[in-house]
């Protein structure tokens, strides 16, 4: 692994000491990814992932997605909602990652 890593210049970094919760940290980062982006989609380069990773995480991963952790709401609070019963609700969709992910807004 370590002969990989300097082939593709890349640097590795160990976790501090005494801290093992670190591994599981990046570990469930990596797996959400891969799960949530990665298993859908192949980037053709560097260039492509970091683009396909920042339309993720700005657009979908912290605005859209809910998180257990922080009681089923998303980091980027959206606003309140305008009040509408089910009868007369309009969904506006909006394509993210060309349409892996939508995101549904409320029209008035």
């Amino acid at each position: 692994m370590q002969r990989f890593l300097e082939n593709s210049n890349i640097k590795s970094k160990r976790t501090s000491f005494h801290s093992p919760w670190q591994n599981g940290v990046c570990e469930r980062t990596v797996g959400i990814l891969r799960q949530e982006l990665l298993n859908h989609v192949i980037p053709f380069n560097e260039k492509h992932l970091e683009r396909l990773l920042g339309e993720y995480i700005g657009k979908y991963y912290n605005p859209a997605r809910t998180h257990q952790g922080i009681n089923c709401q998303t980091p980027i609070l959206s606003a309140k909602p305008v009040k509408t019963f089910a009868k007369t609700i309009v969904l506006e969709s909006e394509p993210i990652l060309n349409g892996l992910y939508h995101r549904y807004k409320k029209v008035a």
